[in-house]
């Protein structure tokens, strides 16, 4: 529901995803978005590795442009990885999924994944890790640091209440 609530917004700007209405079943929500046919940034680094510096800087610019619109309008992205940047034919960058519900972590801030109160740098630091992916073909040491965190916490939870499920709200788990 959170992901309606910020594409209702009347989000308009280029390197966002466009919603251009959405309706509802009993049992499911459907939203009908920008098509953008140039596959996921995530797709193209699994196929290419690194991209040279040039074309990094060029995507890293819009989606800074992004980031930045959206900050203008008080709203924190917190999901900025490869999976949600799509390529319109191969030459711009879009970001969509503003569900904030995810099923990895390796991308979010510290701050996030501890649950701690956090603002719109949390998406600089994810703009640093796609950043240095995208330059290196390789995920940052850090992204490891925060996977080895959450498996560290999701056994500690396991320990004390059974499961990680019933942990307390850390921001890792939906």
């Amino acid at each position: 529901m959170v992901e309606r609530s910020v594409l209702l917004k009347g989000l308009q700007h280029p390197f966002l995803v466009g919603l251009h209405f959405s309706f509802q079943t009993s049992h499911t929500l459907f939203f009908v978005l920008d098509d953008i046919n140039g596959g996921e940034l995530f797709y193209h680094l699994q196929r290419e590795g690194a991209f040279p510096e040039p074309r990094a800087t060029f995507y890293s610019a819009k989606m800074a442009s992004a980031l930045g619109y959206l900050h203008s309008l008080n709203i924190v992205y917190r999901d900025l990885k490869p999976e949600n940047i799509l390529l319109d034919r191969g030459v711009h960058v879009v970001l969509m999924d503003f569900g904030l519900c995810k099923d990895g972590v390796s991308y979010l801030a510290p701050e996030v994944l501890l649950g701690h109160a956090y603002s719109g740098a949390v998406d600089w630091w994810g703009l640093g890790s796609v950043l240095y992916e995208i330059l290196h073909g390789l995920v940052s040491v850090s992204l490891y640091v925060s996977a080895t965190f959450q498996l560290a916490y999701s056994i500690h939870c396991t320990l004390i209440w059974a499961t990680p499920s019933s942990c307390p709200s850390t921001g890792m788990t939906c």
